[in-house]
């Protein structure tokens, strides 16, 4: 049976194809909403012209984790055409984290996938969205946990530059499976950390997992709902008693 990761992965390629594929409008251009990057190697295959049309994927900066397909019908209709906004929430309480951030913008009815990068920075968070839900979010989002804020626009340029904050630690592990991941990373016991497999409490690189057995490799992002998200950073080397010393990076 396939798993609830492998399900929401291959719907998200055959929404791209059927996107790529697609009939094209008048203006000569499709976008999709936000693409989980476990999905981004899937489509590599259609990127370029070897569609007969300009596939792109497009990130607003190089530390985000999220980008877009474009589907252009030439070279020429893809300038200046991504339709994103970044906005600025200002007037954050100190402790407020990206899951805070999220749960606000999502509990204003809006999909995951309308939602790009969130870039917390002080009491500003950075948020990048597909452009016609900024008036709605604009209006509507006024406060994010006990914090009353205000929305304004900025420009892609001052995101630049941002990219994820983290703390690195480097952490003894017998092997790279997600299971034993996270009873590191969370401080969780192993029974605890079945459960959150069988609650659907686990992503593997933004797409749900339910494999606790499952083997990590550097790059990999693992998020658990309640905890915090870590990334697997690099592997370091080896203990004397074989065990692994792998650089990890809990994210902010």
């Amino acid at each position: 049976m396939a798993s609830d990761g492998h399900k929401e992965r291959l719907l998200a390629i055959r929404r791209l194809e059927d996107l790529i594929f697609g009939e094209m409008p008048a203006e000569g251009r499709l976008f999709s909403d936000f693409v989980p990057p476990g999905v981004v190697p899937e489509i590599k295959k259609y990127l370029g012209s070897s569609t007969g049309r300009e596939v792109v994927y497009y990130r607003p900066n190089a530390g985000s984790d999220y980008g877009i397909v474009g589907v252009f019908e030439s070279a020429e209709a893809a300038v200046g055409a991504w339709p994103l906004r970044v906005m600025a929430i200002a007037g954050l309480s100190g402790d407020v984290s990206h899951r805070d951030v999220l749960g606000s913008l999502m509990a204003l009815g809006v999909e995951r996938k309308k939602i790009g990068d969130i870039f917390v920075r002080g009491d500003t968070a950075y948020v990048v969205v597909m452009a016609p839900l900024f008036p709605y979010f604009k209006d509507q989002l006024k406060k994010v946990g006990p914090s009353p804020v205000t929305v304004e626009e900025v420009s892609l340029t001052q995101i630049e530059d941002l990219g994820p904050r983290y703390v690195a630690e480097v952490a003894v592990l017998k092997s790279l499976r997600i299971d034993l991941v996270i009873a590191r990373a969370f401080k969780v016991s192993r029974n605890q950390g079945k459960d959150f497999f069988r609650e659907g409490r686990v992503k593997l690189n933004h797409l749900p997992v339910k494999n606790h057995h499952k083997m990590l490799q550097p790059g990999d992002l693992v998020s658990l709902r309640g905890y915090g998200r870590v990334r697997i950073d690099a592997v370091l080397g080896q203990t004397q008693k074989g065990n692994l010393k792998v650089s990890l990076h809990y994210m902010n």
